[in-house]
C-alpha cells in the first residue's frame, strides 16, 4: 500500500520483499519515517511534525508497541492479513486503521526507515482527518480491553 502522489518512495517497496523473503513468519512491513535513517520531515511543517511525533509517541505506548510511525501508509501485508479483516475507515485515516488492526491480531511486524517526498501538485487533505485518526486510535483499544475482559470472565465461568 502506497500513495499515488510519489510521497512514499517506490524504492522501498524492495527493501519490503527482502524483508518478506528474509522472514516467512512476518505479516507486515511498514514504512518510518521516524526510523533511524528516515527522512527529517522537510515541507512537512512544523505543526504537523510535532502533532505527529506526539500522536505516534501516545498510541504507540497505548498499544504496546515500538513502531515509530502508525500514521505513515506505506506498508506492505501479507494478502491473508488484508482479506481477514473487515475495514471501517475512508480517507487518511484508514492508514492508521492498517497498522492497529494487525497490531490487535498479535501479527508480526517491522519497521523499514523511509524518505518522505512532499507532494509536488493538489491540495492537503489531511488536516481533516486528525480528530479521526484520535478517535479511531481509542475505539479499538477500547474494543481490545473489552474483548480481553470477556475473554477473561469467559474462561472463569469455565
Amino acid at each position: 500500500m502506497m500513495a499515488s502522489d510519489l510521497e512514499t518512495d517506490p524504492v522501498d517497496v524492495k527493501q519490503m520483499i527482502k524483508e518478506f523473503k528474509r522472514d516467512p513468519e512476518l505479516d507486515l512491513v511498514t514504512a518510518s519515517r521516524w526510523a533511524l535513517g528516515g527522512n527529517n520531515f522537510n515541507g512537512y511543517g512544523i505543526f504537523r511534525v510535532i502533532f505527529n511525533y506526539c500522536f505516534n509517541k501516545l498510541f504507540s505506548i497505548l498499544y504496546n508497541t515500538s513502531l515509530t510511525d502508525m500514521t505513515f501508509g506505506y506498508r506492505g501485508f501479507r494478502t491473508s492479513i488484508v482479506k481477514s479483516l473487515k475495514w471501517d475507515n475512508y480517507k487518511h485515516s484508514f492508514f492508521f486503521e492498517t497498522i492497529i488492526k494487525p497490531l490487535q491480531l498479535d501479527c508480526k511486524i517491522i519497521e523499514i526507515p523511509t524518505k518522505w517526498i512532499a507532494r509536488e501538485d493538489g491540495s492537503l487533505q489531511i488536516s481533516r482527518d486528525y480528530v479521526n485518526f484520535i478517535f479511531i486510535g481509542l475505539k479499538f483499544l477500547l474494543r481490545k480491553r473489552e474483548k480481553n475482559n470477556n475473554d477473561r470472565i469467559q474462561r472463569s465461568l469455565e
